[in-house]
């Protein structure tokens, strides 16, 4: 399966493109699905709305930062989700939290990637240009 990334305008500074953008130009580039990439959740009710109207498959997804480096979240289970939420709820309060299991992990970098393994995650690279 392959989909878009987008990074919406809940993440100041780094999104330039509301929802309705996001989902319209993943729909213009062909992806059947569009995952919401912002820093935490605040994007996603409104991504995922656009996506449904528009006839793709939304997918939670959610970036963050732990233990000083950059890493990606798309949770596969209710779990992952309550885990994803109880990690970001965590960080609000001023706690570092724990990466959630039950998801697919991303890393920004290879020391993220060997950083997690070391943790006991099973994390994959995240490669972009």
């Amino acid at each position: 399966m392959t989909f878009l990334l987008a990074v919406t305008d809940f993440s100041t500074g780094e999104g330039v493109y509301p929802a309705p953008m996001a989902v319209a130009l993943a729909r213009r580039l062909g992806y059947a699905c569009v995952a919401s990439w912002d820093h935490g959740l605040h994007g996603w009710p409104r991504l995922r709305e656009e996506a449904l109207a528009a006839g793709l498959t939304p997918l939670l997804a959610c970036r963050f930062t732990w233990r000083g480096l950059d890493f990606g979240a798309l949770p596969h289970t209710d779990r992952g989700y309550a885990e994803l939420c109880r990690l970001l709820t965590d960080q609000a309060h001023g706690r570092e939290g724990d990466p959630p299991r039950d998801c697919v992990l991303l890393a920004g970098t290879l020391e993220g990637q060997e950083y997690l393994a070391r943790e006991g995650f099973a994390p994959y690279l995240l490669a972009h240009a």
